[in-house]
This record gives C-alpha cells, sequence and structure tokens, in this order.
C-alpha cells in the first residue's frame, strides 16, 4: 500500500498560546478535522524541565474531550534526569484522540508547573482502527548524556510509526532508522529549551515491518518516545492508515523564562 501524503497545513494552527488557569500554566493551540473515514488525532508534546520546576502534564484535552495516552507513568511522570533540582531534564509524550469531532477545536495542555520549553504537534489521520487504534507504544529515557537513542518497532501490516524524541540542544540529529519505509518530518529543531525530533514512517506493507528506529546525536541527556497505530480492517475501512485532506500540522514551540 502506498500513503499519499496531502500538503501541509500552516494555516491557523500554528500559534500557541500560554496562561495561566487555576495556578496552572495552560497551553492551547487549534485542530481542524475534515469530514472523514475512520479519523484518529495524535498529539506529540515535548519539554525542557528546568531545575526546581518539576512541570509534568496535568491533563490533555481536546474539546471537552480527555486525549487518551499509552504511557501510563515514564516519560511523563518520570522524566530524563532523575535530579530536577540540579540539572535540567528532557520529557516527552504522546496522546490521542478517536474520531474526533468535524470542525475547529481547541486542544489544551495544563501543567503543573511552568516549563522552560516546550514545542507540540499535530497529526490527523484516516482509516486507523476505532475500536484499538494504538498497536504498541514504547519509550526511554537517559539519566546521562548519550550519543544514541532508539527503540525496536514492530508494524502491523499496513500500519504506521510516530515517534518523538526530546533532548538537550547541541548539534543536528540523525534519523530516524525507518528501514526501507517512507518518512515524513514532522519537527526538527536544536533551539535551546526545545530540541527534538520528530517524524512520521509508512505505512508497512502486507507483511508489517519490524526494525529499530531512533536517532545518533551529539551527547546529550534525552527522552524518546513512539506509537504504532493500526489501520481499520472492516469493510469499506481502506486497511491502510492514510492523510486526510492536510494532515500533518507542523509543530509549535514556545520558550518561557525560568
Amino acid at each position: 500500500m502506498l500513503l499519499v501524503q496531502k500538503a501541509l497545513n500552516a494555516s491557523g494552527t500554528k500559534a500557541l498560546t500560554a496562561v495561566t488557569v487555576n495556578g496552572n500554566p495552560h497551553y492551547t493551540i487549534t485542530n481542524t478535522v475534515s469530514a472523514s473515514e475512520k479519523p484518529l488525532y495524535v498529539l506529540t508534546v515535548f519539554w525542557t524541565i528546568a531545575a526546581n520546576r518539576p512541570a509534568r502534564i496535568l491533563s490533555v484535552k481536546y474539546g471537552s474531550s480527555t486525549m487518551s495516552t499509552p504511557f501510563s507513568t515514564a516519560p511523563s511522570t518520570a522524566p530524563a534526569a532523575p535530579a530536577i533540582n540540579t540539572s535540567d531534564a528532557y520529557a516527552v509524550q504522546i496522546y490521542y484522540l478517536v474520531n474526533p469531532p468535524v470542525g475547529t477545536n481547541t486542544v489544551d495542555i495544563t501543567f503543573d508547573a511552568s516549563p522552560a520549553g516546550i514545542a507540540v504537534g499535530n497529526v490527523n489521520l484516516n482509516g486507523v482502527d476505532q475500536s484499538s487504534p494504538i498497536a504498541s507504544s514504547d519509550s526511554i529515557a537517559s539519566v546521562t548524556p548519550v550519543s544514541a537513542i532508539s527503540r525496536n518497532v514492530t508494524l502491523p501490516a499496513n500500519g504506521v510509526v510516530i515517534d518523538a524524541l526530546s533532548r538537550n540542544n547541541g548539534g543536528a540529529a540523525n534519523g530516524p532508522s525507518c528501514s526501507t519505509l517512507s518518512t515524513t518530518n514532522l519537527y526538527s529543531s536544536n533551539a535551546n529549551n526545545v530540541s527534538g525530533e520528530s517524524w512520521f514512517c509508512g505505512p508497512a506493507g502486507a507483511s508489517g515491518a519490524s526494525f529499530s528506529m531512533g536517532y545518533t546525536f551529539t551527547q546529550k541527556a534525552a527522552a524518546y518516545a513512539l506509537v504504532t497505530v493500526r489501520p481499520d480492517s472492516t469493510s469499506g475501512g481502506g486497511s491502510r492508515v492514510r492523510f486526510p485532506g492536510a494532515g500533518v500540522v507542523k509543530w509549535h514551540e514556545v520558550t518561557t523564562s525560568p
């Protein structure tokens, strides 16, 4: 199966608004969903945790709906660096919502404390299994500087993988390694407090695919997470994950003062 990528959506969704709600830092973006078949919305968030500021995500809502995540603990509640009182740490998280409503809605991310920097991105997908869209997930965080980070990936037939790397800035990251699959870059930055990478790989063929996915870079602390997405296999579902109209929305960066 071939994945036909549509245009990148750069209209009306690149502004990330930061306000304080009930004493908590609150970051808001918007996302627009067109009428589609078997849709899934995926949000990837990565942020820098400064000394004495834990900066953990309390909730993520799409309109009035609470978004789900396959990561019950790490990396969101267990950031990369164990001594956050003496050094910066790097955290990453991935959320999703099955069958998001048609139209434009806000996506609200609430933290317990302001991160030193935050970057977020959206992906709208069609042709996704509506009862069990996430086929697998994995994450890893380094407590000391490393020069490479990766996880093994097994894609279901016609499935895709979305990843996110949060790291200390300095030097370009090389990757990801996605075997022979098509890759689409969602985000790449060496900027201070929002340094990271995110890629979309796939879809796999009818036999699926297995490979090690990750990056190499100058030795830095880092956190990495990925999810694989299962296609819909019901009658008329298309049997492959694909982008709808303007399916990939580029990432948004915010750097806040310590």
